[in-house]
């Protein structure tokens, strides 16, 4: 999750044996910052939201309760609305190999769709990363 181009939050998924295990991490309290890390990564209280992480984690789960019943459809408009990296050129690894393009759309289930010099790729959500 990205604010004014500083990360606030961050979701890591990993498929175990044909489950989904999700890690959510979200900045809540934090002041200041690593040399590494001061221009990309904000906080919630950084950015003027005085929140109690008990709070932001019991809305967590109120979102998620209410996003788990929601239609796919609504959840995919609702995440490409939000995506920062379509249009932009980004470094992806997918299956161990290194791709670098123009990211043209981004799907939640089914993957990047990348602009490479060599044509367009379309890399799996479930095993890309991005790298830069």
């Amino acid at each position: 999750v990205i604010v004014g181009g500083r990360k606030i939050a961050g979701v890591l998924v990993e498929i175990v044996d044909d489950r989904a295990l999700i890690g959510i991490g979200i900045n809540v309290r934090q002041s200041s910052w690593p040399a590494p890390l001061e221009l990309i990564a904000a906080s919630l209280f950084q950015l003027g939201v005085d929140a109690r992480r008990e709070s932001v984690a019991a809305q967590l789960v109120i979102s998620t309760a209410s996003a788990l019943v929601a239609p796919d459809a609504a959840l995919v408009e609702a995440f490409s609305a939000r995506c920062v990296l379509r249009g932009t050129r980004a470094v992806l690894r997918s299956g161990g190999v290194l791709h670098a393009g123009r990211v043209i759309a981004v799907h939640p289930q089914r993957g990047i769709v990348l602009e490479t010099d060599a044509g367009t790729l379309e890399l799996p959500a479930a095993t890309t990363t991005v790298v830069q």
